[in-house]
């Protein structure tokens, strides 16, 4: 709980967010690339406020800022790599022009269901981010939108891969 993020924080830890209006049935923990972040205070195009945000890390485990900080780091270079290659471009012609992004990782937590049947992990929505990195267990749970008749299909887990997704950005 000491590192539960908050109305004026919003990296941290975190197990009451919901998605259209539905309580997800997971706890996140949120890492930002840059530290510390700043980011416009409202939506509305003539606010000039800014807000602070800064990264929360628990006492345990210790190893836990450095592994964080590691991957994201190489995430970014991934990100970055594959949105110049999508665009036919040499691999590094990108690099610089996302300086200002803000990165996220997101480690997610599905506890499990008394009711199984009763849970949703997370509901359907999109990804808002220009690319999401998700790495896969054996698990799974994942469905993505079928652009041809709009049917929702399950996406086999491959323990040890990757599954990009385009957001809302691109």
């Amino acid at each position: 709980m000491k590192v539960r993020r908050d109305e004026k924080n919003i990296l941290g830890y975190y197990e009451a967010e919901h998605t259209k209006n539905v309580r997800d049935w997971k706890e996140v923990f949120d890492v930002a690339a840059q530290e510390p972040t700043f980011a416009p205070a409202s939506d509305h195009p003539d606010d000039r406020e800014v807000v602070q945000w800064n990264n929360q890390w628990p006492e345990y485990p210790p190893e836990l800022r450095k592994a964080c900080k590691d991957y994201l780091q190489e995430m970014e270079k991934l990100e970055r790599k594959l949105m110049a290659l999508s665009l036919g471009l040499p691999k590094d012609r990108l690099k610089g022009f996302f300086e200002e992004q803000m990165s996220v990782l997101r480690l997610n937590h599905y506890p499990p269901c008394p009711v199984p049947h009763l849970a949703l992990g997370v509901g359907r929505h999109k990804d808002s981010w220009a690319l999401t990195i998700l790495a896969q267990d054996d698990v799974g749970g994942l469905e993505v939108k079928r652009k041809t008749d709009g049917e929702w299909v399950f996406v086999r887990p491959t323990l040890n891969a990757l599954i990009i997704n385009v957001g809302d950005i691109i």
